[in-house]
Formats: structure tokens, sequence, C-alpha cells
């Protein structure tokens, strides 16, 4: 701070050189941006100006404003990339291809993943795939790559999904959204894509996680799965607040099978007599043969996870209120691991009004880092069950009082300076 030789400047400067001063003192975390550590975006685009180096290999594709058979809007903006914007997509296989994208080295903890919005409707042997091409040297591109070949059925709303392309680190590639046709003659409304982001980040698993910040790191592999406000024929509000994460939150599912996947986490090592649990809370209400499954995948190595494991598949029927539940993930201990939930179908045409998800933990051993009392998980062990948001700082927890106008969430309620910046320094600062 430049102070003025003016002496009507001079209580001005050494009073704001001395707050400043204490806010830097107490615990050294004067700042004006959280210290979490936030997403790197590599690239990102919203269809927005026509085509912009996307491209389609076999026609088909077109990018601009949706409509009939398909959704009434873009997921965001005026335009999106559509399988025949407005009327259903013939009988042809093509990509939608991106341009070229260096992809950058990872660090420890860290993944590179495809972030997308989506909507579909496809034919009952038709389905959309992620594919992935690499180039070997300038001019040779390896061959399509299929990364997620599950987009079948319909979705009927727009929905956020992800892709891990983590193994592809330090690697000039393209990505593609294939409208692969696996009958003669079979036609729909087709598939429609928008918002497409990649991004490196080191994912974090907020806990509990009620969804009140949105999707938060979590996503659908099949479209179907909705972050808000629930209404009928589903529950009035969420399990705690009004959000929470559900199977089209105002109305019935459609016939398609659908996974909310949470991001990835490592799971603490345990000892002799300790155990990992997942606790959530669900309300749920499924057609006759089709069923609520709790799922889990491994990472064998960055971005090779392992097929879905299915941990408890007894949600069905009806519970009609929300309801705590639980599933032992103690075998997986020390393991980096993602969590889902999957609306699965059991038969054709098959709908009700759906599986709702709130309030997602784990329960475990004390991790705690910064020696505060608050641990990584929920536990036994430690001083105190509530979670630490930030394990490397132990002025950062749920038992501390918020200093505004710091960038900090100080007590880990989710919220950065609620109460509002602090106004005299700012008057002090002022001319």
């Amino acid at each position: 701070m430049q102070c003025s030789k003016r002496k009507v400047w001079v209580w001005k400067c050494v009073l704001s050189f001395l707050i400043i001063s204490f806010f830097m003192v107490a615990g050294g975390r004067f700042s004006v941006a959280s210290e979490e550590a936030e997403a790197t975006d590599i690239y990102s685009y919203g269809f927005e100006n026509s085509w912009n180096g996307w491209y389609a290999d076999n026609g088909v594709w077109e990018v601009g404003t949706p409509g009939a058979p398909g959704p009434d809007a873009a997921h965001s903006g005026s335009s999106c990339a559509g399988t025949v914007l407005t009327g259903e997509y013939p009988n042809t296989s093509s990509r939608l291809i991106s341009p070229s994208i260096v992809l950058p080295a990872i660090g420890a903890g860290e993944e590179i993943q495809l972030w997308y919005w989506q909507w579909a409707q496809f034919d009952t042997y038709d389905s959309g795939q992620v594919q992935i091409s690499y180039e070997n040297s300038p001019g040779d591109w390896s061959e399509w790559e299929t990364l997620w070949d599950g987009h079948n059925h319909s979705s009927g709303i727009w929905s956020f999904s992800m892709v891990d392309l983590s193994a592809y680190a330090g690697q000039k590639v393209r990505v593609a959204f294939e409208l692969h046709q696996g009958a003669f003659d079979s036609v729909d409304a087709g598939w429609y894509i928008d918002d497409v982001q990649i991004i490196r980040q080191a994912p974090v698993f907020d806990q509990p996680e009620s969804f009140a910040s949105g999707w938060n790191g979590w996503s659908a592999d099949n479209g179907v799965w909705e972050v808000g406000a629930p209404g009928a024929p589903g529950p009035d509000a969420g399990h705690s607040g009004s959000s929470c994460a559900g199977t089209v939150l105002t109305g019935d599912y459609p016939n398609t099978s659908s996974r909310l996947i949470s991001p990835s986490i490592v799971l603490p090592s345990i000892g002799s007599g300790e155990e990992l649990q997942l606790w959530y809370w669900q309300w749920a209400q499924f057609d006759t043969y089709d069923s609520g499954q709790m799922q889990i995948s491994y990472e064998n190595s960055p971005g090779d996870w392992s097929d879905w494991e299915t941990l408890w598949d007894g949600h069905n029927d009806s519970s009609g209120i929300w309801s705590f539940s639980m599933v032992d993930l103690s075998a997986y201990a020390g393991q980096k691991v993602r969590v889902a939930f999957e609306l699965h179908q059991g038969a054709f045409d098959s709908v009700d009004a759906g599986w709702y998800i709130d309030d997602v933990e784990i329960k475990g051993p004390c991790i705690d880092n910064d020696g505060d009392g608050y641990g990584q998980f929920n536990s036994d062990y430690c001083t105190y069950s509530e979670i630490d948001c930030d394990d490397t700082d132990p002025y950062v927890n749920p038992g501390q009082k918020e200093i505004p106008g710091n960038g900090i969430d100080d007590n880990c309620n989710g919220k950065i300076d609620e109460g509002g910046a602090m106004p005299w320094i700012l008057l002090l600062l002022s001319d």
C-alpha cells in the first residue's frame, strides 16, 4: 500500500495496515479468494458460434436451435448440436467430432474429465457413444476408441454427464459423440449435445452431499437424473433442505436405466474392528419390475476403471417417505472409488415416480491431518463427528466462526463470507 504524503491520509494508511496485519497474523488467512483447489478449464464450447471447429463425419448432425421432436431449447443459450435439430435422425451412424485438443499432464490425485450436457431419445437398438482418437504423429490419428456406449433409450431431460480422459493425459486428442445405429430403419428424436468442457482437477467428494450446490462433481451416465427441487409425483422437498438428486425431479422416470455417479474418492485404510460405511437418505417409488441398485467402481490405473459391482439391489416397490440407508464399503478400503445409484429397468415401458437421493456421506476412521478434532469422514473416533471441509487448515472446521471478507468458508457450512464483506476496511481504503 502506498501512503499519501498528505497528513490527512496518514491515519487511514496506519489503521488499514494494522487491521490487515491482524487478519494475516490470525491464522495467516486474509484472502480475497477461496483456498480450495479449482478446476482448470482446458476446453469449453456451447455451440453459440455455429460449428467453430467441430464437424460431422457422416452428416446427420446440425448446430443451431433445437425443436420438436427434440428438446424445446438448448441446455444454455439458444444453440446446441443435435442429430437433425427439428426432426428424427435417419438410419445413419455419424460422429460429431471436436477440434483437436492437447491434454496436459496430470499430477497426483488429478483427473482430466470430459463434461457435457445431453438430451436423448433413441430407438430401441440405437445408442450414443462417446469416443476418442489420439494423434500418433502429425496427421496420423488412431482409430476411434469407445469410452462410453451406454447412452440409450430416452432421457427426456437435459442431464449432466462426465467421462474420464485421464488415460490420455499429455496427448493430442479429438473427442466424438457418435449416433450409433443398431438396426435397420430405426429412427427417433435423436441426441443433442451442449456445453462441452474438458477440465483438469483433483475431484472433491463433499460430505454430506445435499446437492444444494448443484451437481458438484456428480454426474449421470445415461440421462434421467436431475439435481434440484423435487415435486409431485415424488417428494415435496429434499431430505434436508430444498434440493436433492432424483430420476426426473417432477415427473415419472422414462423407460431407461441410468446411474447417478459420485466424484472419485480415495477411501482410507481401516484398522481392526473398523468399518467404512456409505450413508444416504432415499425416497423411492418404483414400478413392479424396476429397482434401485447401489454400485461401486474402483480405479485400476489413471483413467482405467473397473466394471460396476453391485453392492445392494434391494431397493424396490415404494418407500413413500425419506428413509436412511447404509452400505458397507470396507472391502474397498485404501482404493480410489466411485459409488453409483442406478435406476435399473426390469421391464419394457415400466415407469413410476422414481428414486430420490440426499445427504450422502462416508462414515469411517478418524482422518484428521490438521489436528483440529474434525476428520475427513463422519467418524466415531474423532473428537467431533462433523466433517472438516479443509483438513489442511486447523482454523477451518465446523466449530469456527465465519470471518467476513476473507474469501474462506471458515465454518464449513458451504457458504463463503456470509454476513458480507468488511465494509469498514473498504471505507478506510476508499478515497
